[in-house]
C-alpha cells in the first residue's frame, strides 16, 4: 500500500439538503491548527467540485430530493477516488455531507473490482440507507 496520502475535499451539501455540511472540511483544518497540527500543510489536496446551487431549485422528488444532483456528487467522489488509488495515492475523504460514502466506496471498488471491501465510518451516526428511511 502506498505511504502517500491525498485528501479529497467535498463541500458538498446536496445529500444533507440543507445548508451547513460544506463547513465539516474546514472546521476540521481550523480545530487542526488550533491543535498546532501541520497535517494539512504537508498533504496534497484536491477538491471535487459541487453542486449546492441545486439546493435552490424545487424539489422533484418526493423521497429523494436532490437525487439528480446526489448523482452528480456521487459520481465525481467516484472518479476523484479511483483516480487517486490508480496513482498510488491513499485517498482520505473529508466531507460534512453523509451521501459522499457512497461515492467514495463505488471509487474504492472500481479500482478493485473483484476484493471484498470493508469500511472504517467515523461519522457522528451511520447514514447508509435509502432515499426512503
Amino acid at each position: 500500500m502506498s505511504e502517500k496520502i491525498k485528501i479529497i475535499e467535498v463541500k458538498s451539501e446536496i445529500g444533507a439538503g440543507t445548508r451547513g455540511a460544506s463547513l465539516g472540511v474546514e472546521a476540521m483544518k481550523i480545530a487542526s491548527l488550533d491543535l498546532k497540527s501541520d497535517f494539512f500543510r504537508k498533504q496534497r489536496t484536491i477538491e471535487v467540485e459541487h453542486v449546492n446551487e441545486l439546493l435552490f431549485n424545487s424539489v422533484e422528488h418526493v423521497h429523494a430530493k436532490f437525487i439528480d444532483g446526489v448523482l452528480i456528487m456521487e459520481e465525481r467522489v467516484c472518479l476523484e477516488v479511483y483516480e487517486q488509488l490508480f496513482d498510488d495515492f491513499f485517498p482520505l475523504v473529508m466531507a460534512g455531507d453523509h451521501s459522499t460514502a457512497f461515492g467514495t466506496i463505488a471509487g474504492i471498488k472500481k479500482m478493485h473490482p473483484r476484493k471484498r471491501l470493508g469500511v472504517i465510518w467515523i461519522d457522528a451516526h451511520a447514514d447508509i440507507h435509502s432515499p426512503y428511511t
